[in-house]
């Protein structure tokens, strides 16, 4: 399993976690104060992206903002596993090409699950189809 420690070259997004090798972070990683790179909704590699997560059940958490929006999607087996990738877009003028990407998923995955921050006061929750 791979851990955000270092970010692999040929990762989907070009900077998605591709695992340490340290054996402390076996079953998962620490929390940690350092910041990760997300890839932008424009810059997502969609084809390796999907070909990663054909038969994944994978929850994709999203960071409710005002203009800057992040989410982590991640593989899920009882809890949520390894980050496929952490992707970033402007709301609104970005938002639509990221329902894009989640539909996409949903196409490949047999459980796409969409979760949010709790504290935002207007979530809107949208239904993959």
């Amino acid at each position: 399993m791979g851990c955000p420690c270092r970010a692999g070259e040929d990762a989907i997004g070009g900077g998605a976690p591709g695992g340490c090798g340290d054996e402390r972070h076996e079953g998962g990683h620490p929390v940690s104060k350092r910041r990760f790179k997300a890839t932008k909704i424009q810059d997502v590699r969609l084809d390796d992206l999907l070909k990663a997560a054909i038969g994944l059940r994978l929850v994709v958490g999203i960071d409710v903002a005002k203009r800057e929006q992040f989410a982590a999607i991640r593989e899920y087996r009882g809890e949520p596993e390894e980050t496929l990738i952490l992707v970033s877009w402007k709301h609104p003028e970005e938002t639509t090409q990221f329902i894009e990407l989640c539909r996409a998923l949903a196409g490949v995955a047999p459980l796409v699950e969409t979760v949010m921050e709790r504290r935002a006061p207007t979530a809107t929750r949208f239904a993959m189809s």
